[in-house]
């Protein structure tokens, strides 16, 4: 009797008169002598049944010893609303398994869960899109695990509550007293509805069953068909086979080798069109991200210190060591994001004064064997050693390196190809070349050219002119001797 009590008390604070509470939880009237009992009818969503009740009960009453039609209970459209609010917020504590007494039910709690008239009204609007599921990608799992769990936070089921529950890690909820609802959820209901929503009943039956068909629908054009094939109605099963096929061990060693070797193979040795400091960074962040979707299956976290050290490693420019020292030395740089931050400030400002150097390199020009300027968008790295590189050291020579070494060339006047020394060299060997012709040539002219260029002379020819005739070569000496 007490909690009947306690629930007209409730109903009163609705706004319905004492009268109409007590039809309300009456046997002979509305029977609805309990909270649970108001939270599952189902037969009347909007309350226009119950306020047509409640107007007109039928039956006869006793007004001055005369029997008379029962007059029914005043109800307004507020109280209506309020009724309304009180049954969805009692099946939403239902979904989170969290228990609600007559005695918390006031105006003020009504308030704070009057949201959820909308929120129903939004989500009977959703229809599910199968052609628009999450696809599968098998390099990176532990990626595509959160993305399925992401939408599905997102797709409602039979009675409002995401989708997500069904796949969620455990299967239990903590007790209510160790679980605080502004602490861990921060007031977010459809985020406590993901992890508190029980895995049983009615509800949860048929939400499992549409998981299973989406889960399948998923990966109908994979390998991992196979692996959820045998389940008809349990998604949930479907989805921990496919976990443990997929993010097991095995999986989860492949894949943490694969992005620590990223971080170990990137390298930057200055700014250039193809690679930036910038880069290197998306690089170890991308990196990092990967490594932290993998700690639930088991992968050890990186700290921030082997975070930096990496980062650190991967710096080959000369004109960072300075920096590079400073962060090691101090404290204060404790995370990645501050040491890439404060390199990344250094690399701005050694560009700036590079750019200084560029526009009194570029005045002189660096051409190459085109006449175009060599690397025109680079900027040279001038710590780079002026010497001759073979092609295979060459081209181990970042772009910054080559237009520097290119540059130190010009400015000693040294030539701007990448092989000035062969070129030397190619250059003094066709200058000899030229010379032992041009005495050839000269052996076999005459010793005064003007007398020689006189068509009308018949002189015979001096003994000098014998002498340059063909008559004594080698060559024709061994021709002759071949014929005899």
């Amino acid at each position: 009797m007490a909690e009947v009590a306690a629930l007209r008390q409730a109903l009163h604070r609705m706004g319905l008169s004492n009268q109409a509470a007590q039809y309300a939880t009456a046997g002979n009237g509305m029977g609805l002598d309990s909270l649970n009992a108001w939270r599952d009818f189902h037969t009347d969503d909007n309350l226009d049944g119950m306020a047509k009740n409640f107007r007109s009960p039928g039956g006869t009453v006793v007004q001055q010893g005369n029997q008379v039609r029962h007059p029914g209970y005043a109800i307004s459209v507020k109280t209506i609303s309020n009724l309304k609010v009180m049954r969805l917020a009692l099946k939403h504590f239902q979904h989170i398994q969290r228990t609600v007494v007559a005695a918390t039910i006031t105006t003020d709690w009504i308030d704070t869960w009057e949201f959820l008239v909308e929120y129903h009204k939004e989500i009977t609007k959703q229809k599910i899109d199968e052609d628009d599921l999450p696809k599968i990608n098998k390099k990176d799992w532990a990626t595509t695990k959160e993305k399925i769990m992401n939408h599905f936070s997102e797709i409602y089921g039979k009675d409002g509550i995401p989708l997500a529950y069904v796949i969620r890690e455990e299967s239990d909820v903590l007790p209510e007293a160790d679980d605080n609802q502004v602490e861990n959820y921060q007031n977010d209901h459809v985020k406590e509805l993901i992890t508190r929503a029980p895995h049983t009943g009615t509800t949860y039956r048929a939400d499992n069953r549409t998981m299973c068909r989406l889960i399948k629908k998923i990966c109908i054009d994979t390998t991992d068909y196979d692996k959820v094939s045998r389940f008809t109605a349990d998604g949930r099963a479907a989805w921990l086979a496919l976990i443990e096929a997929n993010c097991g061990p095995q999986h989860v060693d492949l894949q943490a080798t694969i992005y620590e070797s990223k971080l170990l193979k990137s390298h930057y040795r200055g700014e250039s069109q193809r690679f930036t400091f910038n880069r290197l960074v998306d690089i170890h962040t991308n990196a990092h991200k990967h490594l932290a979707a993998l700690v639930a299956h088991g992968y050890k976290e990186m700290d921030e210190g082997t975070k930096i050290r990496h980062l650190l490693n991967a710096i080959k420019s000369p004109k960072l060591t300075t920096v590079v020292e400073l962060v090691q030395g101090n404290k204060d740089f404790n995370t990645f994001d501050l040491v890439a931050r404060r390199i990344k400030d250094t690399v701005e400002l050694q560009k700036n004064k590079d750019t200084q150097s560029e526009r009194s390199i570029s005045a002189v020009g660096v051409a190459n064997q085109g006449g175009q300027v060599a690397y025109a968008n680079v900027e040279p790295d001038m710590n780079v050693e002026d010497k001759y590189y073979p092609p295979k050291e060459w081209m181990k020579l970042t772009p910054a390196q080559r237009k520097g070494v290119l540059a130190k060339r010009q400015k000693r006047g040294g030539g701007g190809g990448k092989g000035d020394k062969k070129v030397q060299n190619a250059h003094k060997k066709l200058e000899k070349k030229i010379a032992k012709l041009t005495r050839k040539i000269a052996a076999m002219s005459t010793d005064d050219s003007d007398e020689s260029s006189d068509s009308d002379s018949e002189e015979p020819p001096t003994k000098k002119q014998k002498a340059t005739t063909n008559k004594n070569n080698p060559h024709l000496k061994k021709k002759k001797k071949d014929k005899e």
